[in-house]
């Protein structure tokens, strides 16, 4: 493989990189490019399937967010991640409905300035659509760290790191060698400054002084970012420099939410994102509910939940679904059938014989005789309040059928 890419996109120029990494990535690159023995390959990463670049578990995608981070990159490797990967992994899980929270899971020291930016802001934006999890370990430093920023929360193991918010520049003057042996290099140039920073002379003051002003200009940029997504003052983060911060330290530092193993973690996610699932849904019908009054004016999402409260009350209350009540709840909750088309297809279907006796429990049956059905308050009148107890016990049923996740 040609590492061209990596050498042009490593040095002589800015990057947001831990700056204990920096020299083993140069160990790396002038040791003929090989690692345990074996010539550095890139690999797509395991998929679950042809449509998803990342896994789901209980609801939330994992993306691995490791190693070099590099722009205009499109791949994925135990050693270096692409901003481009890591933006279309994130795209496709923000369309995935199966996906309820994103979660990254970082292993990086940081990587290049170009992209970074604009990278941590589409994930800060991405934020409103669905809640993102950033779980470091065993590093999130620098750029990588500046991405796990815009997260909503970030977890990171008792020996994880985080932090290194800095800008480094490795210039690599070749001069005195080429000159040891015997080679000499003319350039040629055309304009005020072109051959600023090449390796093949001693830098000048004047070329430091320029060098050194875009590195302090990348840094502004770096603090604002920081500031905007950790809610902390730019001179607080300033005074911090690029200090790297271990479990607790990074906690009390305001760089992390918690310290927690990586299962623990991504377990405490999930169980939050199906917590908040149940309440939303609970909480919206309860409002629905409240506001149904015969004529009055309701927005068109409620008008929508009482009517389909309307149509699976009319279904299951029904004649026609005595004896037939498995295919009345099929009816009423997994298709959009009207009330009368299902009316008259129950009225055709057979029903159980009343003599027949009760079978023994399904896991359905066990689970919905040792759940616990909400309680849903309401100041209607008493007729209402006996049709609000039928809905109660509907709605449980309602999600018992089609699952609430772990």
């Amino acid at each position: 493989m040609d590492f061209t890419f990596f050498l042009n996109h490593l040095f002589n120029q800015p990057v947001l990189m831990d700056e204990y990494c920096v020299p083993g990535l140069l160990h790396q690159f002038t040791s003929n490019f090989v690692i345990n023995g074996e010539r550095f390959e890139l690999r797509l990463p395991n998929r679950v399937d042809e449509n998803r670049p990342y896994q789901v578990v209980n609801g939330v995608a994992v993306i691995p967010i490791q190693g070099s981070l590099l722009h205009n990159f499109n791949y994925r490797s135990q050693y270096a991640t692409g901003y481009n990967q890591i933006r279309a992994d994130i795209e496709v899980a923000l369309a995935d409905k199966t996906v309820k929270g994103i979660a990254g899971l970082f292993s990086s020291s940081g990587g290049h300035v170009d992209g970074v930016f604009d990278l941590a802001d589409y994930i800060y934006q991405a934020q409103q659509s669905k809640p993102f999890h950033a779980i470091i370990d065993p590093d999130a430093n620098s750029a990588a760290f500046l991405l796990a920023s815009s997260f909503t929360k970030r977890t990171l193991s008792r020996t994880a790191r985080a932090g290194s918010n800095g800008v480094i520049y490795m210039h690599i003057d070749q001069s005195a060698m080429l000159k040891s042996s015997g080679v000499e290099v003319t350039l040629f140039t055309a304009g005020k400054g072109k051959a600023d920073g090449n390796p093949y002379e001693k830098l000048s003051l004047e070329v430091k002084t320029k060098i050194q002003a875009r590195i302090d200009y990348m840094h502004e940029l770096q603090l604002a970012t920081l500031s905007r997504n950790l809610s902390m003052p730019i001179e607080q983060l300033r005074e911090i420099g690029a200090e790297v911060f271990s479990g607790q330290q990074a906690v009390d530092v305001g760089f992390a939410d918690a310290v927690m193993p990586p299962n623990e973690a991504l377990a405490a996610f999930t169980d939050e994102l199906s917590s908040a699932d149940r309440t939303t849904t609970i909480g919206v019908i309860k409002m629905s509910i409240e506001t149904e009054k015969p004529g009055a004016d309701q927005p068109d999402s409620q008008k929508l939940i009482v009517s389909a409260k309307t149509r699976i009350k009319s279904i299951l209350a029904s004649e026609e679904a005595k004896g037939r009540e498995a295919l009345a709840e099929y009816f009423a909750y997994d298709t959009e059938m009207s009330a009368a088309d299902v009316l008259i297809a129950l009225a055709k279907a057979p029903s159980a014989k009343a003599e027949e006796k009760p079978t023994a429990q399904s896991p359905l049956d066990k689970a919905m005789s040792g759940t616990k059905q909400p309680n849903i308050e309401s100041d209607a009148a008493d007729d209402q309040a006996e049709d609000l107890n039928d809905f109660d016990q509907m709605l449980a049923d309602f999600e018992l059928i089609h699952g609430k996740e772990a």
